[in-house]
């Protein structure tokens, strides 16, 4: 089969850094990209599920790229979604599914030489730009989608971002992150600082850490936060 592939996601910038990383791991495995699903083989999409809204914008992607895809293209779902809401889930999708948790399904689903535990990525991607939108159906400000809240081009700079843990400590009642993203766990810190070290060796001088809770960092290997910034 061709091997075009294009990588989407909605959501957080913990999402969209988990994205650019399947999208490295693709290119690792001989694979091409781009930013068109209707010219794609292989969509992956990662949905957002973290409040009613953003499930529901999540939804209204799947039932686009089902409508608008090529007949003989793949779709595949995976994310917050899947583990947060699979029941609205599989109103619309009945394909492959899977959450960050178990990412190393993609090994076998393309056939990997370099495996994805082997991929970190730096940067972005950007957020699915919805031809209708649910947002301009709500009054004011009420709602700001994920491309105007985590818009990174307005920082003004170039940002070399790290992923330093996913997950988090708490067991909140009412967050479904952590049906989706489970609890601590961490980069170690040589880790960390090799992926720094590499922004340091491209020219960059401005550093983004990302994490579900930073501030846990490190709490599930005995070390903290402030361990890694003296670091």
């Amino acid at each position: 089969m061709s091997k075009i592939a294009c990588v989407l996601s909605c959501g957080c910038p913990e999402s969209s850094i988990d994205s650019a990383r399947v999208e490295n791991f693709l290119k690792e495995n001989g694979w091409n990209t781009t930013s068109s699903f209707k010219k794609a083989d292989l969509t992956i999409f990662r949905a957002c599920a973290l409040t009613e809204l953003e499930e529901e914008e999540s939804l209204e992607i799947i039932r686009k790229i089902k409508a608008e895809k090529k007949a003989d293209a793949r779709l595949i779902v995976w994310g917050c979604l899947p583990r947060i809401n699979p029941e609205a889930l599989k109103r619309e999708y009945d394909g492959i599914t899977f959450g960050e948790r178990e990412i190393e399904a993609l090994n076998e689903i393309v056939g990997a030489k370099k495996p994805i535990q082997e991929i970190d990525a730096n940067c972005l991607t950007p957020a699915f730009p919805l031809y209708k939108g649910i947002s301009r159906h709500l009054p004011g400000n009420l709602y700001t989608r994920a491309a105007d809240r985590f818009d990174v081009t307005k920082l003004g700079h170039p940002t070399f971002f790290i992923k330093v843990s996913t997950g988090c400590l708490g067991e909140c009642t009412f967050c479904g992150v952590r049906k989706s993203r489970g609890t601590i766990l961490s980069k170690s810190i040589d880790r960390v600082l090799c992926e720094f070290r590499n922004g340091l060796s491209n020219g960059f001088k401005y550093f983004g850490l990302l994490a579900t809770d930073l501030g846990a960092y490190g709490r599930d290997q005995g070390y903290t936060l402030v361990d890694l910034l003296k670091e």
